[in-house]
């Protein structure tokens, strides 16, 4: 990062740190301060830097620095934390949920189907022994830009634990398949068309890769691939298969955008349809799509059963494992008849965490 840009960023803290301090006065407005002020307010003050894509750096816990460019949301959000040193770079909870994962399984493996910058690997990284000889830590990403970063990520921080492979979990191998860039944090992945495209990618099955790499012993498998996580799933049927104490965790994106039916319930979809097939028990994660600060410290799922549900497309993340002991393991609060999406504004009885 340049002198320029540092001097910029250290006047800009009290600006930061004023604009953190006003959200509270819009809980449970109805407006998205965050998406509709704080968001448009980066734009325009980093119009230059996100245009030349300038890399920013940022240290969080563990003496971890990211280097991130300002052409997503997410790092956006991540920029303007509440805390000068953060815990997490998105999505607090579930970071924090494969972070006790990991803790307790450290001699096993993880994927990450959808890696971006590293936001969630880069972090539980430090819960790895950090040896070239045992990469435990299996990142995909299909687009150069956060490719990167996520490389730049690993390289300056010196982690040895983590494998990165160009190619996109599906449920054939060796297909090329077109992606479409909508920002640096959102590459869906297309079928082929008649049309040429200069962004494609090699798929490969998650079951041919572990096969491939002697990989037996999986704690939790994380995708995020807008759309694309049940081919993904399709792909690793033999993983899935495994027995209860065996088979991985998964944590994966449901996002109505990519659903047929835009308001079926989660429960009917055929991501979680196909997970239950396999013996799989469903819960959402109640979370923050952003940074703020420091994670919660009560990490609570709900069975996809007992959600409230409003009916406007939405995003959120889901755990699924098969041994329902998991839930006390990783200290998980269970509860019923409220949302997964943690929203300030919205009303506190089914979208504030307790």
């Amino acid at each position: 990062m340049n002198i320029n840009l540092q001097n910029k960023l250290i006047k800009l803290e009290k600006v930061f740190f004023e604009l953190n301090k006003m959200e509270k006065y819009f809980n449970e407005s109805g407006i998205n301060y965050r998406k509709n002020f704080m968001i448009p307010f980066i734009d325009q003050l980093f119009e230059l830097e996100i245009k030349r894509k300038s890399i920013f750096i940022k240290k969080i816990k563990n003496n971890l620095d990211i280097y991130f460019t300002l052409t997503s949301r997410i790092t956006k959000d991540f920029l303007i934390s509440n805390e000068k040193i953060p815990d997490h770079i998105n999505e607090p909870q579930t970071t924090e949920l494969i972070n006790r994962i990991s803790k307790k399984n450290n001699k096993k493996n993880i994927i990450f189907g959808g890696a971006f910058i590293g936001d969630m690997a880069i972090p539980i990284s430090k819960n790895y022994v950090n040896s070239f000889k045992s990469k435990r830590i299996h990142c995909f990403e299909v687009d150069n830009e956060p490719l990167k970063l996520l490389k730049m990520n690993i390289n300056k921080n010196k982690i040895n634990n983590i494998k990165i492979k160009k190619l996109a979990l599906h449920n054939m191998d060796n297909v090329f398949l077109d992606f479409e860039i909508k920002s640096d944090s959102l590459t869906k992945l297309k079928r082929n068309n008649k049309n040429k495209s200069k962004n494609k990618i090699k798929t490969i099955k998650l079951d041919t890769y572990c096969h491939k790499n002697k990989i037996n012993d999986i704690s939790v498998i994380h995708i995020d691939i807008e759309g694309g996580e049940l081919n993904a799933l399709k792909g690793s049927s033999n993983i899935l298969s495994k027995n209860k104490n065996d088979a991985p965790d998964i944590v994966f994106e449901y996002c109505t955008y990519y659903v047929a039916k835009k308001y079926i319930h989660p429960k009917k979809s055929s991501i979680c349809s196909f997970l239950e097939k396999h013996g799989y028990k469903i819960y959402a994660i109640r979370d923050f799509s952003s940074n703020i600060g420091k994670k919660l410290k009560n990490l609570e799922v709900i069975k996809i059963d007992d959600m409230h549900i409003k009916n406007v497309p939405h995003c959120f993340n889901i755990y699924a494992t098969k041994n329902e002991s998991n839930i006390k393991k990783y200290n998980l609060k269970l509860r019923k008849n409220v949302h997964p999406k943690l929203l300030w504004h919205e009303s506190k009885k089914y979208f504030w965490p307790k």
